[in-house]
């Protein structure tokens, strides 16, 4: 490096400021790399908060990972319910299935043979051999990104040819010869409580290292880093219907060919600039050979990655030949259905959407499940 005393310092403040100011996160509690490679793929791309109640729960009912590899998908996506990017999920069970097979039920020590595993890349390998194993691998995520991008004053977009590397190799050089994870840990954190994005107020006199860092010298630190521009989100409209009967309510299972394969929702269908009642009263109709006025409950917002969906929910009692006219027509549309309880949805993979439509009938149809 070009200051060998900078990256001295950086160390040993960062990892001095760490041990004062870690939050105490489950994940930290152990150093099993199960564990540690469980509680990374469940914080890509989410937020702290949102992951601890599914580490737990997750980390309860598949303590060790034979238990995950025995498990059947269903019951993984169901505990995943709710916290998106369900790829994740199925790469988790289909990496665990992997390792019993092939590393005796341990989580590799070499990095080769942790990116041979489906869904560990660069990063998610070397937190796992840094955090659980205390191995010298760098890692480089948004958080990290941020504070090298502002430590050493990088003037370049984030996704610009070459500059991943250069961040790579940045944080490769800075790593110290001991306390790798520990290290490692503390330029997450710094991001995440200190370092933030240019959205949100830095708080530059807080940070351990401001001294060192280039873009506070320079009063750059709400311009880096320099972000590519964002993906617009597609607007969506659709209906979605609760179908009510005396064993409960009606839901499907999404095929293998869409996106969110095998998740459980409600049906529905989106529409296009029709009026979304004249919509639902005719999807009704073709889709679920329904002839009937459904009752509109309400609308709700719901995003997908780059989906900004607005859901129009309708209700309607189904029974007698209405009913039989229904069954005939999932039949023949070979969909895998189920008539459910209420209670009965944890226990099924199930898109977060459904839960804002159980949240929606709670101040006004406590009486229909």
């Amino acid at each position: 490096m070009k200051d060998l005393k900078k990256a001295e310092d950086l160390r040993v403040r960062l990892i001095s400021w760490y041990a004062d100011n870690a939050r105490p996160l489950p994940w930290r509690e152990t150093h099993d790399p199960y564990l540690i490679w469980i509680s990374e793929i469940m914080l890509q791309q989410t937020q702290v908060a949102t992951v601890i109640p599914y580490y737990l729960k997750f980390s309860k009912r598949f303590p060790t990972i034979k238990r995950l590899a025995e498990a059947s998908l269903e019951e993984v996506l169901a505990l995943w319910s709710g916290l998106g990017y369900y790829k994740r999920a199925r790469q988790v069970k289909q990496s665990a299935e992997q390792i019993i097979k092939g590393f005796d039920g341990l989580i590799p020590r070499v990095h080769k043979d942790l990116l041979s595993l489906p869904g560990i890349g660069k990063y998610t390998a070397g937190a796992i051999l840094s955090i659980a194993y205390d191995l010298n691998y760098p890692i480089l995520d948004g958080n990290v990104m941020r504070v090298l991008s502002r430590v050493f004053a990088m003037d370049e977009v984030l996704n610009a040819k070459g500059v991943q590397n250069k961040l790579w190799s940045l944080a490769e050089k800075i790593l110290p010869e001991k306390k790798a994870g520990m290290f490692n840990q503390a330029l997450m954190e710094l991001g995440a409580l200190i370092c933030l994005p240019s959205g949100k107020k830095s708080l530059c006199h807080d940070c351990p290292i401001s001294k060192l860092c280039e873009a506070h010298q320079k009063d750059l630190v709400s311009q880096l880093p320099k972000l590519p521009e964002k993906r617009e989100k597609v607007k969506i409209q659709q209906v979605m219907f609760l179908l009510l009967e005396k064993k409960g309510f009606l839901i499907l299972q999404r095929p293998d060919d869409v996106l969110l394969k095998g998740m459980w929702e409600l049906p529905g269908k989106e529409i296009s600039d029709q009026p979304h009642q004249e919509a639902a009263y005719q999807i009704l109709k073709e889709d679920f050979a329904v002839d009937g006025n459904p009752h509109y409950l309400s609308s709700l917002s719901h995003s997908i990655t780059y989906r900004a969906i607005t859901c129009h929910v309708y209700l309607i009692h189904v029974s007698g030949e209405v009913k039989k006219s229904l069954m005939n027509r999932l039949e023949s549309r070979t969909l895998e259905y189920r008539w459910i309880q209420r209670d009965e949805l944890q226990d099924l993979p199930h898109s977060s959407l459904i839960d804002k439509v159980m949240l929606l009938l709670d101040p006004v149809q406590k009486d229909l499940f």
